[in-house]
């Protein structure tokens, strides 16, 4: 919801494998693409498929992650309440998401292709709920 009200169009890049998911909050439900785009951003989100794993799941605060530079917000930072909603709603699909993939969640193998595609369903799973 807060996707639609911001009229934003945010970018999640993953690096490790990489992968880059847009939503484009200007729509109504929100547009999801996934790859480059001609779409420019209004807020991004710079992180590793290993520390948007562990945020997912729970495991790393998004402070945290920003603290530690894990996360890089690139754009106006009183925006991004918008993913911060968006993390937080998808940590309540992200443990099904795995299990629907055969991944465990505690025990990733690093930089795998799978766990990015996992918490790119994730997020999308939470946007379309």
């Amino acid at each position: 919801k807060s996707v639609v009200s911001s009229k934003l169009i945010l970018r999640l890049s993953v690096s490790a494998p990489a992968a880059d998911v847009v939503i484009n909050g200007r729509k109504n439900p929100p547009a999801i693409s996934y790859g480059k785009t001609t779409l420019r951003p209004d807020l991004e989100i710079l992180l590793s498929a290993d520390a948007l794993h562990q945020i997912l799941l729970g495991e790393l605060r998004l402070s945290s992650a920003v603290a530690s530079k894990q996360l890089t917000v690139r754009g106006p930072i009183f925006k991004t309440f918008v993913f911060e909603d968006i993390f937080h709603s998808a940590q309540a699909f992200y443990p099904s998401v795995l299990a629907e993939m055969g991944l465990d969640g505690k025990a990733p193998n690093k930089g795998s292709a799978s766990l990015s595609r996992a918490a790119q369903c994730g997020i999308e799973e939470c946007l379309h709920a």
